[in-house]
């Protein structure tokens, strides 16, 4: 944590100049790449927080960027520009997202104001919990991709910021965790 200001500063001012235009990655390989994790999810949780999930990975960009045997500066620059372009961005229905429910941020944050009343209310609507996924960032071969993703069930909380690699054979592998967190 005392390391997020400087790495929050150092995104500020990319994410100025990144922050329009296009996609800087296909929305399709977004798509295919939450597909494949949620076809492996042993958590099946399937309810989606509409909230883009990059705090997570912001708090972790340091460990994440300081992996040079794995981000060239090709890479971390490319990151940046998606992490800028994400930023803002929100998961809805019109993703298609594999058998995964949208609930809106705002819908949760309505309920728990309410306490163990309000996620009493919230279980009986969408069940045991939700997770948090972030938008899946990629290297610029689009081979590598790091995602931040949290559980939250009942008072359980846990998450982490992880590493995927495509294999020979074209599917996305988990390769290692930078960071891991319980609540």
């Amino acid at each position: 944590m005392k390391h997020f200001l400087p790495v929050l500063l150092f995104f500020l001012i990319p994410m100025a100049v990144f922050s329009q235009g296009t996609p800087p990655v296909p929305h399709e390989n977004v798509i295919t790449f939450m597909d494949s994790l949620e076809a492996n999810d042993s958590m099946q949780v399937m309810n989606l927080s509409s909230f883009n999930g990059l705090t997570d990975l912001f708090e972790d960009t340091a460990r994440v960027f300081h992996d040079s045997a794995t981000f060239s500066l090709a890479d971390k620059q490319f990151m940046r520009k998606q992490l800028a372009y994400y930023r803002t961005r929100q998961w809805t229905d019109s993703d298609h997202l594999w058998r995964l429910t949208i609930i809106p941020q705002a819908t949760i944050d309505a309920y728990a104001i309410n306490g163990e009343s309000g996620w009493k209310r919230f279980r009986r609507k969408y069940g045991e919990g939700y997770k948090v996924i972030s938008f899946p960032i990629f290297t610029t071969d689009m081979n590598t991709a790091v995602i931040g993703r949290s559980y939250h069930i009942k008072r359980f909380t846990r998450g982490s910021v992880r590493l995927y690699k495509k294999d020979a054979k074209g599917r996305w592998m988990f390769i290692k965790t930078y960071s891991t967190w319980k609540g």
